[in-house]
């Protein structure tokens, strides 16, 4: 069982899995983007987790392994992903920009 930041993982079928809640709140987002990113995706790909009656479950390594992207605006700012890390017990974001920014 991993915790961070006061959030838990629980076991699913021997799985350590984040709520949909949990993890909306150590990626700063709300539970429905969450939602929206296992169901559909992002441009990258979609979001590894299972729903199991009715409650939306996420898988604990996607916290590490999925990329949030942005579209900058204006739109010619560029695209940028951002990604969490663990660094001495604590939960850090880095963002990137992988597209470059027209002139």
């Amino acid at each position: 069982m991993l915790e961070i930041n006061g959030e838990k993982t629980v076991n699913i079928e021997g799985e350590d899995m984040w709520t949909a809640r949990s993890f909306a709140e150590l990626t700063q987002r709300s539970v429905r983007v969450v939602r929206k990113l296992v169901l559909y995706g992002n441009r990258i790909r979609k979001l590894k987790g299972k729903t199991i009656n009715g409650r939306m479950y996420i898988y604990e390594q996607e916290l590490f392994d999925f990329e949030f992207t942005t579209g900058g605006r204006p739109a010619d700012m560029g695209d940028f992903v951002e990604r969490f890390y663990m660094e001495e017990g604590e939960l850090l974001r880095e963002e990137a920009c992988v597209k470059p920014c027209r002139n």
